[in-house]
């Protein structure tokens, strides 16, 4: 029996792209774009083997591989210690969920960066918004790391001032990006899923989930990070994902520093962004 492919039907129910919440002028001076080169077998990669962003721009450039981020800048206080690309304090990059753009988060993300004093780089999702590309798990990585080259090469951070949070599917390409970077301050993930073959087989039974081929899989790559902390939030009557991927997630992870958050009452999309989530993150890192 032949297993569904990245590119089918599944992958489009993965992700349902809503219609788009925001224009380039809404987000006027948040919006960063970053263009990447394009190699064979649509892949970006240097000489090296090695992956780079080649161009950042406030407008969008002219090619199909750009990926529009709401960026956020830490909020800057007389006490803030700089790093040497004058930055201030430590940088969240937030992967959202499938359901929403950057546009529909701007608000709670402004909030984020507020209550925690961080900056914020938010990545929109091959299709989302004003995105060109079709979403699906090798976009989204590919996205992941032209995020991290840019915060790593030219903004020069140092790894230990990055902290990935990622929310429901979302928690696949903070996983991913913290494989890529171990160093990371802290790795965050809001009502996760252990893989998507995991969570189809909770929800529709071992044989649909035979039927798909396995994609974001955190269970297997939480087992592998031995050296990035890790916050696990989740609200105990998820009815989305059921908090038991998180209490897996947490057993398996091999983390050197591990937290699970659990919060009574909450849904999958009721999590209060302050009182849930911040304060989650504030106590942890």
């Amino acid at each position: 029996m032949r297993r569904v492919q990245d590119t089918s039907f599944v992958n489009r129910h993965l992700f349902p792209v809503p219609a788009a919440s925001y224009t380039e002028p809404d987000l006027a001076g948040r919006l960063l774009w970053l263009q990447t080169p394009i190699v064979d077998n649509d892949h970006q990669a240097s000489s090296d083997g090695s992956w780079h962003s080649t161009v950042v721009r406030s407008t969008p450039p002219v090619s199909r591989r750009v990926i529009p981020c709401l960026y956020l800048p830490a909020p800057a206080t007389t006490a803030d210690a700089r790093n040497s690309s004058g930055q201030t304090g430590k940088t969240l990059i937030y992967l959202h969920g499938n359901g929403e753009d950057i546009g529909g988060i701007v608000d709670m993300l402004s909030e984020l960066s507020e209550e925690l004093s961080v900056g914020v780089l938010c990545p929109e999702y091959p299709g989302y918004g004003i995105a060109p590309g079709t979403p699906s798990e090798s976009s989204c990585f590919e996205n992941v790391r032209a995020v991290l080259d840019y915060l790593l090469h030219t903004e020069r951070r140092s790894p230990s001032d990055l902290v990935a949070v990622g929310f429901s599917v979302g928690s696949g390409s903070a996983v991913y990006l913290a494989e890529q970077c171990p160093q990371l301050h802290a790795l965050v993930l809001v009502a996760p899923f252990t893989s998507v073959r995991g969570w189809i087989s909770q929800r529709f039974g071992s044989l649909a989930a035979y039927l798909i081929s396995e994609r974001f899989n955190n269970r297997e790559r939480l087992q592998r990070l031995h050296r990035t902390p890790l916050l696990i939030v989740h609200g105990t009557d998820d009815e989305v994902i059921p908090v038991t991927h998180a209490v897996e997630l947490e057993r398996v992870s091999t983390a050197p520093r591990k937290r699970l958050h659990l919060v009574p009452g909450a849904h999958h999309n009721d999590l209060d962004p302050q009182k849930d989530v911040a304060a989650a993150i504030a106590s942890f890192i």
